[in-house]
């Protein structure tokens, strides 16, 4: 019965542990990207002191940079050492870490920016420009690909027909395409003409 409470109690704590980890992580992370440097420091040496060999090294790093800090060489080796322990080296974890959060970070930004602009003409401008340069590129390919088989077949006296009749297919599905995204540019109050959206 003993047994069955601890292994309760450690369900329910270890869960609780990790997620608030992860959240001082990634506040880290972001203070460090955003160059709010004494913030992160105070958070990676939270973790660093917590056991974490990521946030040991990189609070190493902080260290050694006097990012957030004074430099301090002494006390940076023995963090790098500490992480070193735990198999976090320069070119292994700590690094890729770095690489995840600056994406993260990125894409965060461009979701924010997204949610902003979306709903606004702009928006909806955007979206038809991107549509109406697909199309204009897919006719483009389709025409050359009649073109080719005309081509060959001239040469050889063997026409493919039903590749050209694919690719005529398929220029008649995206001029659809081209003239139904140009009328919601326009109905977003786009002004360009046709010819000079690319």
């Amino acid at each position: 019965m003993r047994n069955i409470v601890l292994f309760v109690l450690l369900i329910i704590w270890v869960p609780s542990v990790y997620a608030g980890v992860l959240e001082d992580s990634d506040a880290a992370r972001y203070a460090f990207a955003i160059k709010d440097y004494s913030k992160a420091f105070n958070l990676y040496k939270k973790l660093a002191e917590d056991g974490h060999a990521p946030e040991q090294f990189l609070f190493a790093e902080m260290l050694r940079k006097g990012q957030g800090t004074e430099k301090n060489t002494t006390e940076a080796a023995k963090w790098y050492a500490k992480a070193k322990r735990k198999g976090v080296t320069r070119r292994s974890e700590a690094y890729r870490i770095r690489n995840e959060e600056k994406r993260a970070i990125v894409a965060a930004e461009e979701a924010e920016k997204e949610d902003r602009f979306k709903g606004t003409p702009k928006y909806y401008q955007q979206k038809a420009i991107t549509r109406i340069t697909d199309a204009k590129f897919r006719i483009v390919a389709a025409k050359k690909t009649i073109t080719h088989e005309k081509r060959i077949g001239a040469l050889t006296g063997y026409v493919n027909k039903s590749r050209i009749y694919e690719a005529g297919s398929y220029q008649i599905a995206y001029e659809d395409e081209l003239k139904r995204a140009y009328k919601d540019y326009k109905l977003a109050g786009g002004k360009l003409p046709l010819s000079k959206i690319k």
